[in-house]
């Protein structure tokens, strides 16, 4: 099953109530509300109210996509993880989006890999605690910029709350994107939807055949996906409605 939403920080101009409006406008049922500016960090108020928005507008909070970048804190690392919990819980999601640090995983020794993962099997704990879930952004610069790394990551972090997304990489070919899916597969809970090629954005219509490809990719494993509509053309909100119409035919 999939869930059709939104990333907040498709629109970062846009207010919180500018976004429920325009996602409920345009038939989605879900939002990433992200944790730079629509709900910052350790903002417990806002995340409530923006909670309580979405929820009274028949949305689902699916995510706080936060950017927590594991590696950056020091010993703080736990004070800034609970801030990051705290304001899930009162934007009343059940996960959060972090990153896998910094760097790509071919340019991280040993050693600073081990300390990542440790710090981010204690993030998994903390959130565990919560009733909280984890998951990974599939991005490059981190340690899930490759599929193998991805599910190493996954694997040698070993918690049962911990799960990655996926996103095609805009940079490879359309038969590498559906090896690295069916690779990760077993691991991915929400998909980024957007149509890119290198650094060109395109109408999702233009993009059907691969996203066709990847939904019945995502589907056989039977589980719920949310699929979260992200940087649409030139990041125009009146794109929205026939960009979601196009999303929302696919998976009909």
């Amino acid at each position: 099953m999939f869930i059709p939403g939104l990333v907040s920080v498709t629109y970062r101009p846009m207010t919180p109530a500018e976004i429920i409006f325009a996602a409920r406008h345009a038939g989605l049922s879900a939002i990433e509300w992200g944790g730079d500016v629509h709900v910052p960090h350790g903002d417990t108020r806002r995340a409530t109210l923006v909670g309580g928005m979405t929820r009274g507008a028949c949305l689902f909070p699916l995510s706080y996509g936060t950017y927590y970048h594991a590696g950056t804190y020091g010993d703080d690392y736990r004070a800034e993880m609970l801030r990051c919990i705290e304001t899930a819980d009162d934007l009343g999601t059940p996960n959060l989006r972090l990153w896998a640090g910094k760097k790509n995983s071919e340019d991280v020794t040993p050693e600073a890999r081990a300390a990542l993962v440790s710090e981010l099997r204690e993030c998994a704990r903390l959130a565990a605690c919560r009733g909280k879930k984890i998951s990974f952004e599939y991005h490059q610069n981190t340690l899930t910029n490759k599929a193998p790394s991805a599910v190493q990551l996954i694997e040698e972090i070993g918690m049962p709350n911990v799960t990655l997304y996926w996103q095609p990489n805009q940079f490879v070919s359309f038969e590498q994107n559906i090896e690295n899916l069916k690779l990760v597969l077993p691991y991915v809970s929400n998909v980024h939807v957007f149509a890119w090629k290198e650094r060109d954005r395109f109408l999702l219509s233009e993009h059907e055949t691969m996203w066709r490809t990847y939904l019945d990719i995502l589907s056989s494993d039977g589980k719920e996906h949310g699929l979260l509509m992200e940087f649409v053309p030139h990041d125009d909100p009146a794109l929205l409605d026939s960009e979601a119409a196009t999303l929302l035919s696919w998976i009909k």
